[in-house]
């Protein structure tokens, strides 16, 4: 069994020589990068300085030349954790691709299947970190398209539609919630008849409007709450019998307004007569 690697406080002249090497693979990163991936690859520079540590350490060890050793363990973990710190700060593709090169090339020699290791472990975490950029992109943007309004004054309407992960719906609800906050609500509608597939986090998701109208003082109505709603509210620990659900948007719309002490009422005959005229014109 290999022995445990302890690794020891580096020195002044260990973190100078680091500092040195990271300063040379940065020389070399710059020389790559224009533009946007210019100020990436300045901001790049602190999350750079423990992989460049890590593998100093590494390179002074019997197994410096075994990239399965565990002396090379936080080395990888570090390229990793370097390569998905790249893709969160939108490097593109061809820098990322020469970011642990750089590095590799600022000392005097590693060996080729630690070189080939540590390329590969910042380049999975670089891809790891693009997926979850783009999906962050993509909730974002699909959370913004969910729309929202003003019904009457005092009183306002989310329209909850589409095929949408619960973290959506979360981000668009808490922006709801801002958007009662700013607008002086007293009370709100969540309309769900247009949002697919019901689920326990789904309907955990949407409850928190709720939770955040409560917090604010504002009453919020659900409409669109059938009987799948109903159940996978259950599901997420709501009583499917809330007083705020309501399958039709018009009773959602009616006990919003007499929260807010409105009401409606039908024209009359003048009323009537005005709207017409109106509308001639």
């Amino acid at each position: 069994m290999e022995p445990l690697v302890m690794h020891e406080e580096p020195s002044r002249a260990d973190q100078e020589r680091a500092e040195a090497l990271l300063q040379r693979a940065m020389e070399t990163l710059g020389e790559r990068a224009f533009g946007a991936d210019a100020d990436a690859i300045a901001a790049l520079a602190p999350d750079a300085r423990p992989a460049v540590e890590s593998l100093d350490m590494a390179l002074r060890l019997d197994t410096a030349a075994d990239i399965r050793a565990l002396g090379h363990h936080e080395s990888l973990a570090m390229f990793a954790l370097l390569g998905r710190r790249a893709a969160s700060l939108d490097v593109s593709v061809p820098v990322a691709h020469h970011l642990a090169p750089a590095i590799l090339d600022a000392f005097d020699a590693v060996a080729p299947t630690v070189r080939e290791g540590l390329e590969l472990a910042c380049l999975e975490g670089y891809v790891r970190g693009r997926e979850e950029r783009v999906r962050e992109v993509h909730a974002q943007r699909a959370a913004e398209a969910l729309p929202s309004g003003e019904l009457v004054e005092g009183i306002r309407l989310l329209s909850l539609a589409g095929d949408h992960e619960a973290e959506v719906l979360t981000a668009r609800i808490e922006e709801f919630g801002r958007e009662l906050m700013r607008t002086d609500a007293r009370a709100c509608v969540v309309d769900l008849s247009a949002l697919l597939d019901p689920d326990l986090r789904r309907a955990a998701a949407v409850a928190s409007a709720d939770e955040t109208a409560r917090m604010l003082g504002v009453v919020c109505a659900y409409a669109g709450v059938n009987a799948a709603w109903r159940e996978a509210f259950a599901e997420a620990g709501i009583a499917p019998d809330h007083d705020g659900f309501h399958e039709a948007l018009g009773a959602a719309v009616r006990a919003a307004l007499k929260a807010a002490g409105l009401t409606l009422h039908r024209p009359g005959p003048l009323g009537r007569l005005l709207r017409r005229r109106a509308t001639d014109r």
